[in-house]
């Protein structure tokens, strides 16, 4: 088969990177007789070395005629292909072939008052159509693929759950490696870290209240690490000022986006990640944080409880006395944070990339299947 895969975006750092950019190499690590065409921002290296891979490099920067740029070239370029795979939830009109749609999560649908207006018409009526025409839909969880059904009324003989799987670098770490990170972005010995995109479903305004119940119940010495960039588009505009009412600003440390390859030793010098967030697809920071054992406590509802399981600590996040509580439980109870820890890296070793790659290449002979 000649298989078209589109992966524009994955070139920027976070989870969709992480999630497709692991997917593909395992992808074609078991793939050697199909043919691939990927549709990217840039150039990935990690890719080159597959001779059965041709990489198309997109031609703009931005985002819009990005997609203007892949409607007009993708039905009439790559008109011979026998499937096209979009691997972050937009596809395109004018196929000759089966399609296939990843669909990462639904949080516009789900809380449109945290969107604004044009994203959540887009998704009412254009990802509508894109989602129905689609022969396969790839969902990333059991409750994806149930808000599929929900809002677009998709057949679920036509909806297939892959997980994401854990990548190989999320492990615990060195002491060495975490001292070293400590001194780099001048944290204490004790701080809470929570990771992702800063917006406002990510509820971080509730963990900072929380937070500030713990300065005073437990130690002063403690620290709040937001790791993320913030997204103006859905920006939590309560945060900011939520930190200086409760003062805050030399407690709660924002770090913005960091380093590959500093994100796993900022995981394990952490006591606790909280990850509060209203609604998720996925959850890749709750697997990431168990894998580099570190105890995570989430937000009890979407598909944050799929991922974590019993090996997390599941509050109503929205609550903060219930999210102050869950915090000061692990962070006093050494018991209870050492089985959290074995339980989480236990717990993270059930999702594996190269089980979710052989379930996509099984999703690709099921779309094309006459």
């Amino acid at each position: 088969m000649k298989i078209l895969i589109e992966a524009l975006g994955i070139g920027n750092p976070g989870g969709g990177r992480t999630a497709t950019l692991n997917l593909l190499e395992n992808l074609f690590e078991i793939d050697q007789s199909n043919s691939y065409f990927v549709i990217l921002s840039e150039q990935e290296p990690s890719l080159e070395r597959f001779a059965n891979v041709s990489q198309v490099i997109m031609p703009f920067n931005n985002r819009f005629l990005a997609r203007i740029w892949a409607q007009l070239v993708i039905p009439m370029r790559f008109r011979d292909v026998d499937l096209v795979h979009f691997t972050k939830n937009l596809s395109v009109f004018g196929l000759r072939c089966p399609s296939i749609i990843t669909i990462h999560d639904l949080t516009v649908l789900v809380y449109p008052q945290f969107s604004p207006w044009s994203d959540v018409v887009y998704w009412k009526t254009i990802e509508k159509w894109s989602i129905r025409t689609a022969k396969l839909i790839i969902a990333v969880s059991k409750n994806t693929a149930n808000d599929v059904k929900k809002f677009y009324g998709k057949d679920p003989n036509s909806i297939k759950v892959i997980y994401h799987g854990k990548s190989d670098k999320f492990s615990p770490v060195s002491e060495q490696e975490i001292q070293k990170i400590r001194k780099k972005y001048n944290l204490s010995e004790n701080y809470i870290i929570t990771v992702g995109r800063i917006d406002v479903k990510k509820n971080l305004t509730s963990l900072v209240k929380a937070f500030s119940t713990l300065q005073t119940k437990i130690s002063p010495d403690y620290q709040l690490v937001l790791v993320g960039e913030v997204y103006k588009k859905c920006e939590d505009t309560n945060l900011l000022p939520t930190i200086a009412a409760l003062k805050l600003q030399n407690k709660v440390r924002m770090l913005g986006r960091v380093p590959d390859e500093d994100l796993v030793p900022l995981y394990g010098g952490a006591q606790v990640c909280a990850f509060p967030s209203l609604h998720e697809g996925f959850g890749l920071v709750g697997l990431e944080a168990m894998a580099c054992g570190v105890p995570v406590i989430t937000h009890n509802s979407s598909a944050i409880v799929e991922v974590v399981g019993s090996a997390g600590l599941q509050v109503d996040a929205t609550d903060v006395s219930a999210l102050a509580q869950a915090l000061a439980s692990i962070i006093t109870d050494p018991q209870l944070r050492r089985d959290m820890i074995n339980a989480g890296i236990e717990r993270a070793n059930i999702f594996n990339w190269h089980t979710a790659a052989s379930k996509t290449l099984e999703a690709y002979h099921q779309a094309c299947d006459k």
